[in-house]
């Protein structure tokens, strides 16, 4: 896997292909009507279990921003090898990439505040990242999800985006009544409002549901120092985009996307082929990433054929005998990282095969779209938790209410820090440390406009350009110096809404992105 630096494009393919009301939704579909477990069901197997607080084993400085290991205080003991803060194999691994470390301990609680209180740790903290090893407070979230051409439909998932927004208002002023939701309160957060946007990155090692908790954890920990050390088996430019039915007509706008970290894409979405069988014998072969686009539930997925007429089914027991090689998956599948369910898909990729490592995910009904801001950092050398938390920070709320339905069930399952590496050498992406160096600040002058400053940038001439969230370019200027001011208007000098939108800053070959809000 060649890594590739890839400019930051917003297209019109967009509008065609990647837009809510162009894609058809992920679906819970499966051979025996699987149901899942709501809040209360998944409270009433989990027990009485009392809140104990949250322990502080040590904190090791480094060069770089702080990551909090919250681990299952049981667990700690069991995994001390690999996480004990003098010399443990996963916490030097962290420092030995930059960042500073914090050990913590806490157990899973049923205590509805638990989770409350651990986002309010790590709001203290002043961390850039937390790592959940194992079982800890899970926080629920409902809503009345909102996709197009559907009538308004209750769910309630597990929400990793609670501890990623630590500076945002999460409330439960509703209650679920006869498919409706009323004023009230249940002990589920179903109201987010406030600053919205993702503070820091979250990635979760959650084994239990897929067999032993500390023998999974500690292989996992074993290939992950191989991977982060060049010992691990890699496989070159290979991934596989395997789509099926309901989806193939976008699959080569997605393998676009994919192309940022992979030089060869192999593609699979003829609608007869794309089969349980089909799948089950191409994942044995040298594939390093898989994206997979099929409906599902948290323990397999399901693939139409005959006209779409009949399904076939893979289930993730299969996952163990099959060993699929591959490292890292993006599972465009309903529910297959819903963690709190017994063999789910994400977990079984991970822990329950010899080279798992990251595996991104829903906890519910949607799916990742709008893959390039995902994908584009990843190709800039950016770890798979920044990637990720870019990619929510832009889309969490793009589309209102059906961003929300799409999104919020968003989950990485696996180690955060971990980069993509430049298979063709196996040597670690270093690029984290050469970006810091390109910055761009901006700074909005109320209801005249916005300035951008840019530091760092090794020529004296750049361009930055302006666009909506349908990817629509509504500004461009080129530029001498640091900085450059803009009025808020749009090419032809009116004045545009307020609303969100995006930059794009090109100076020499160095590129940033982000986003910005226009509130007057």
């Amino acid at each position: 896997m060649k890594i590739i630096t890839i400019l930051l494009a917003f297209v019109m393919a967009t509008l065609l292909y990647g837009g809510p009301s162009k894609t058809t939704v992920t679906r819970l579909i499966s051979p025996d009507d699987y149901k899942l477990l709501d809040y209360m069901e998944w409270k009433e197997i989990l027990g009485d279990v009392p809140y104990c607080g949250i322990g502080k084993i040590a904190q090791i400085s480094g060069r770089g921003g702080k990551v909090n290991l919250i681990i299952n205080t049981d667990l700690y003991f069991k995994l001390y090898n690999y996480l004990n803060p003098d010399s443990g194999q996963f916490v030097e691994d962290i420092i030995g990439d930059g960042y500073s470390v914090s050990v913590d301990t806490m157990s899973m609680s049923s205590d509805p505040f638990a989770p409350d209180s651990l986002r309010n740790y790590l709001a203290n903290e002043g961390c850039i990242g937390a790592i959940l090893i194992g079982d800890l407070p899970i926080p629920w979230f409902q809503m009345m999800e909102v996709f197009y051409g559907w009538t308004p439909h209750y769910t309630t998932f597990p929400i990793d985006l609670f501890y990623m927004d630590i500076d945002g208002v999460w409330e439960d002023n509703y209650t679920h009544i006869g498919g409706n939701m009323i004023a009230g309160s249940d002990s589920i957060y179903d109201t987010h409002s406030g600053s919205l946007d993702p503070d820091i990155f979250i990635g979760r090692l959650a084994a239990s549901p897929v067999g032993n908790d500390s023998a999974l954890i500690s292989a996992y920990f074993n290939r992950n120092h191989e991977y982060r050390n060049g010992d691990m088996n890699l496989f070159g430019d290979t991934a596989l985009l395997y789509v099926d039915d309901d989806w193939a007509g976008s699959t080569n706008y997605w393998k676009s996307s994919l192309s940022a970290i992979y030089d060869s894409i192999y593609c699979v979405s003829d609608n007869e082929t794309t089969i349980a069988s089909d799948y089950k014998n191409r994942i044995k072969m040298n594939y390093e990433w898989i994206s997979l686009f099929a409906h599902s539930w948290p323990g397999g997925h399901t693939f139409k054929y005959n006209n779409g007429n009949n399904y076939s089914d893979y289930y993730s027991y299969e996952i163990i005998t099959n060993n699929p090689p591959a490292k890292f998956y993006n599972l465009f599948c309903c529910s297959n990282a819903r963690y709190t369910e017994s063999d789910y898909c994400a977990g079984m990729y991970i822990f329950n095969t010899s080279t798992g490592l990251e595996a991104m995910g829903s906890t519910k009904t949607g799916s990742m779209l709008e893959f390039q801001y995902y994908y584009d950092r990843l190709a800039i050398g950016e770890c798979f938790g920044d990637a990720f938390r870019y990619w929510f920070e832009i889309m969490a709320e793009a589309w209102g209410d059906t961003s929300r339905s799409w999104f919020y069930g968003m989950t990485l399952i696996g180690d955060p820090t971990l980069v993509m590496k430049d298979t063709l050498s196996g040597i670690v992406s270093k690029k984290r440390e050469q970006q810091e160096k390109f910055q761009i600040v901006i700074k909005q002058k109320t209801n005249q406009g916005i300035i951008f400053h840019i530091s760092g940038s090794s020529v004296n001439r750049s361009s930055i350009n302006i666009y909506n969230l349908a990817g629509r370019e509504i500004y461009g200027i080129n530029f001498e110096g640091e900085t450059v001011e803009w009025c808020y208007k749009n090419r032809n000098g009116s004045k545009i809404p307020n609303g969100t939108y995006l930059y794009k800053v090109i100076s020499g070959n160095q590129v940033g992105s982000g986003k910005f809000n226009i509130i007057r």
